[in-house]
């Protein structure tokens, strides 16, 4: 700094005394304003004045220096400062010594209101620091604060955020107003619930807020709205004034409109702590963010038209900067938990849920919860806030079956989606059903949604449902032949039919099996596998593992549909499967069973041969798969089933086998195949 140095070797030291201090004393105390002795020697000598008469000393070669003390330095507020007049600061300090400090320097204050104040009121720094001065004739009573930096007698240096600050007072000048009015906002009240991560709260309007009441806080925020027009129409000591009062929170909203019942209590200007706001100060933006909840006291209305306005104020003076002008309207919010299907929950209307679930002892239990994944914020692990407020409901007057839903009686059912429980295993799915009960049921669920608790959904929004616990089976979207009719082996009378030979798909679109398979080397497939990787898994939704096409319900009609064989009254007769051996002059001779199995080793062939039919009784014999024979070279044959034709009906007399198909839930479905003899 300037006094830092001396360019001849000799520094000035001033210091007032009386003719009464002792001489030596003055001395010392001098010696306690210079830098501390490092070692070397100096030369000090006392010059004083009083009057027109100076006294100094001789040079003292033997005095020792002291280190200076603590010394708190106190600099004063300066008031009354006039325009472009330039100001030195004082100050007093704890140090023995008035003079302590050997040079300084000022600074603003660097917070955003104080860099205003100096835009507005034109102060600067000169004389190389050392003094303060304003420009501008403007009001009174007003002030900047700077910065007394300085450095002790003693090489301490005390600057930046350690220096103390003082406050000259200045004039106030008024900013003149700027007004923009944005782009009308005309959406749905789409809210997303304030977590407090990826949804924060922005910031407030005034100093309070509605209390909650302990509910869920949700939010709307408008897109980031473009202040450029609005700042460029200020002075760089208005925009000074703004950049102030945006750090300040300096703003005051006001809310008018909201015809309707709403307004009838003047409630429109409640609605303003319902707002908040965000101004980005690098890209001269600014975002509002509407909140809603079930514990304020005022919400927002719908269809209404209401205009926000945000005024921004010096926080000095109170005195308007900018007025923002907001025109808004909230409409019905888009329904953000809809109904989804599932794997096994599928809505096959907007009013009907049909759940195909897993049997566990007597009853089905289905996953209620995949018809509603949208209430999840992770699947089926966390809900998001707003399904709370979707509501299922049973009808108290009745509890019309054998069950529960959601872990509740029909009767009893009253309970938002967050109570929907999740798990791998059906046995802890609440929601079942006794397997009797499967596909006659028709249980009526009320659905009622309110928009993070404020807003009723509309009827076409969320319609009440019906409930159905289905089969697969019984629901299966086809179980037919793929061939209008087969003709039997005109000697023996019987059609040899494969799963290749019918299209089975189950409810969900997936295909099922009644045979057992074979594997691309020549092993058998088990049924049961087969299916269970279709999704159609025995015991639990499918067939029981015992089930044999064979063995069910079978009827037979004429082409008029008039029934002339019945398993149930002996006229169809159920067969076994057996053995057959190839005699040497090539003809084969069944040693077991109706039908029997051979191998032709000479012909490198296999299948099934079958005896002679009945006069008048129809045969069905299951098959079941046969594993290649790889030494022999004989492929794998895969299982099915063989229908034989009496010898009492015509070549032109076709017969329509029925055969009823069975579920674990004790679900039928029909399966025809229409056979014709040869001629």
């Amino acid at each position: 700094m300037s006094r830092a140095t001396s360019a001849n070797g000799v520094w000035v030291l001033p210091h007032d005394f009386t003719r009464y201090e002792d001489i030596e004393d003055a001395r010392t105390k001098n010696y306690l304003l210079f830098k501390a002795n490092d070692g070397a020697k100096h030369a000090l000598s006392l010059t004083a004045t009083l009057g027109n008469t100076t006294i100094k000393t001789a040079y003292d070669l033997g005095a020792s220096l002291k280190k200076i003390g603590k010394v708190e330095v106190y600099p004063n507020n300066l008031t009354n400062c006039a325009v472009n007049k330039e100001y030195v600061p004082t100050y007093s300090t704890s140090s023995v010594d008035a003079n302590a400090v050997y040079d300084y320097w000022l600074t603003f204050e660097q917070s955003a209101d104080n860099l205003k104040a100096v835009q507005l009121y034109g102060a600067e720094i000169v004389n190389d620091g050392h003094s303060f001065r304003y420009t501008r004739d403007t009001g009174v009573n007003n002030s900047v604060k700077l910065v007394y930096n300085y450095i002790l007698m003693d090489g301490t240096v005390v600057e930046g955020d350690k220096a103390p600050i003082f406050t000259a007072l200045m004039r106030e000048e008024m900013a003149t107003e700027h007004t923009v009015t944005l782009e009308r906002l005309n959406v749905p009240m789409d809210a997303k619930y304030i977590d407090g991560k990826d949804n924060k709260e922005l910031t407030w309007i005034d100093n309070w807020i509605w209390s909650n009441n302990g509910e869920k806080v949700f939010a709307l925020n408008t897109e980031a709205y473009s202040l450029t027009e609005l700042l460029n129409g200020m002075s760089d000591v208005e925009k000074a004034v703004w950049n102030s009062a945006i750090a300040n929170n300096s703003v005051k909203l006001t809310v008018i409109g909201g015809e309707g019942d709403n307004n009838q209590d003047n409630d429109n200007d409640d609605m303003g702590h319902n707002v908040r706001y965000s101004v980005d100060t690098k890209n001269n933006t600014i975002t509002f963010q509407f909140c809603v909840s079930y514990g304020y006291p005022y919400n927002f209305s719908l269809n209404n038209a209401y205009q926000l306005t945000l005024t921004v104020n010096d926080q000095d003076t109170q005195t308007p900067v900018a007025s923002i002008v907001l025109p808004f309207e909230f409409t019905q919010p888009t329904l953000d938990i809809t109904r989804e299907n599932g794997e096994k929950a599928i809505w096959t209307s907007d009013t009907e849920l049909r759940l195909y679930g897993d049997k566990v002892g007597n009853y089905m239990y289905a996953p209620l919860f995949e018809a509603f994944t949208t209430a999840y914020e992770k699947e089926y692990s966390k809900f998001i806030p707003n399904a709370e407020y979707y509501v299922l409901k049973g009808n108290p007057k009745y509890n019309i079956y054998d069950g529960k839903i959601m872990d509740y009686t029909y009767d009893k059912l009253n309970a938002p989606l967050t109570e929907i429980a999740y798990s791998s295993k059906a046995e802890e799915w609440e929601t079942y059903i006794h397997k009797g009960d499967v596909n006659s049921s028709e249980i009526e669920i009320f659905a009622e949604y309110n928009f993070y608790g404020v807003y009723p959904a509309t009827e076409e929004q969320v319609k009440d449902f019906t409930l159905v616990f289905a089969s697969l089976l019984g629901d299966a979207k086809e179980v037919k032949t793929k061939a209008s009719e087969y003709i039997s082996n005109n000697v023996t009378r019987e059609v040899i039919l494969k799963d290749t030979d019918f299209t089975l798909t189950d409810a969900l679109g997936n295909p099922f099996y009644l045979f057992d398979g074979i594997t691309a080397d020549g092993n058998i497939d088990p049924r049961d596998e087969m299916n269970q990787r279709q999704g159609f898994e025995e015991d639990t939704e499918g067939f029981a593992r015992n089930f044999v096409l064979a063995n069910a319900n079978i009827t037979a009609v004429d082409k008029n549909g008039k029934t002339i064989f019945d398993k149930a009254k002996g006229s169809i007769i159920v067969g076994t499967a057996g053995t057959a051996v190839v005699d040497p002059d090539g003809s084969i001779t069944i040693t077991q069973g109706y039908a029997g199995f051979y191998e032709n080793l000479y012909t490198k062939t296999n299948g099934w041969a079958v005896s002679g039919p009945y006069e008048d009784k129809v045969v069905v014999v299951n098959l079941p798969a046969k594993q290649a024979n790889k030494k022999e070279g004989l492929p794998a044959v895969p299982g099915g089933i063989m229908i034989q034709l009496p010898n009492n009906i015509g070549t032109t007399e076709p017969i329509t086998l029925k055969f009823e198909l069975v579920d674990v839930f004790g679900v039928t479905k029909t399966l025809s195949v229409t056979v014709k003899a040869a001629k």
